[in-house]
């Protein structure tokens, strides 16, 4: 239950939390602890040295954070592996290959949400909107574990982030009558401010004050209002990782295959499992064949070369 002195959306500094939910305050190992059971059953974000408590979990929320440790758990070591192994201080790269490196999804997955009908047509099972709403409805909640990590090891000063927009536009080439997409990044004086404007009327729209209010369920048709607002097909960001070399030393692990393998099992099952959104009008036999053919990694079936007409330009 809602305390009846906290208000959603406000910046509350630590004491005041404490004092809302009557708790002591803590220090060290002991804080982070207190925040944690705090988190089990409130949405809370920590923005420098505040705190904002979005919405409080229902109980069906409650279970599912509670697995959700589970898989961060298993995310961690690898991350931390996956990042320390390039000879460089400084990578680039966006939230598919990080998806796929950590064996979260399969090299279809990415494919079929951009090519459901291509994708259906060669595995003759399923359906196009059935995929659709498997890939929009399936993809937050992948990236919010991801992202959750990338935080905290900001936090802990082992590596720096910062997002870059990237805009795409598909088109046929005048020559060939193929189908290429044009990527590039987006213009800070140009493109950017056209960015948060197209964003603030997703906000309009849903009746929020705040991007960090949108529901995942929103998350899909917030990027097609964004997409037709700038003219594009569709936007997503690159993560630029400054490395913490020295620091990120100290958590390698050498059971990054055998713990890649443990977590798509897991993603597989929770993946079936889950009534999230849209994915409740799924039978559980369409989610088998997602699973299977999209983020299960056991086999590849290379539908992304198999029919692949699109080419990319930079």
């Amino acid at each position: 239950m809602i305390c009846i002195d906290l208000k959603l959306g406000k910046k509350y500094k630590y004491n005041q939390l404490c004092s809302i939910f009557n708790i002591k305050p803590e220090r060290g190992s002991k804080q982070k602890s207190q925040l944690s059971a705090l988190r089990e059953k409130y949405d809370i974000e920590k923005n420098g040295n505040v705190y904002i408590v979005h919405k409080e979990y229902s109980k069906d929320e409650i279970v599912a954070n509670v697995k959700y440790g589970k898989y961060k758990k298993l995310i961690e070591p690898m991350l931390y592996t996956v990042l320390s192994q390039p000879n460089k201080s400084v990578m680039r790269v966006d939230m598919h290959e990080l998806m796929e490196f950590l064996g979260i999804v399969n090299k279809d997955y990415h494919y079929a949400k951009y090519h459901p009908k291509e994708c259906i047509e060669q595995i003759d099972k399923g359906s196009v909107a059935g995929l659709t709403i498997f890939s929009r409805e399936s993809e937050p909640l992948l990236k919010r574990i991801i992202v959750d990590i990338l935080k905290d090891m900001q936090d802990r000063c082992l590596i720096k982030v910062n997002m870059i927009p990237m805009f795409a536009k598909k088109y046929i080439d005048a020559k060939d009558r193929k189908l290429y997409t044009k990527v590039w990044e987006a213009d800070k004086k140009k493109d950017i401010p056209r960015l948060l404007e197209a964003k603030r009327e997703v906000l309009k729209e849903f009746k929020i004050d705040y991007w960090e209010d949108l529901q995942y369920s929103q998350f899909g048709k917030a990027k097609d209002i964004i997409a037709n607002k700038l003219e594009i097909d569709y936007f997503y960001y690159e993560y630029e990782i400054i490395l913490n070399k020295e620091g990120l030393k100290e958590f390698i692990t050498e059971d990054y295959s055998t713990l890649k393998k443990v977590l798509n099992k897991k993603i597989q099952e929770k993946t079936k499992a889950s009534k999230q959104g849209n994915l409740k009008f799924l039978t559980d036999g369409e989610k088998d064949v997602y699973v299977e053919y999209f983020i299960s990694t056991e086999t590849d079936y290379k539908l992304r070369e198999k029919k692949n007409d699109e080419r990319t330009q930079d």
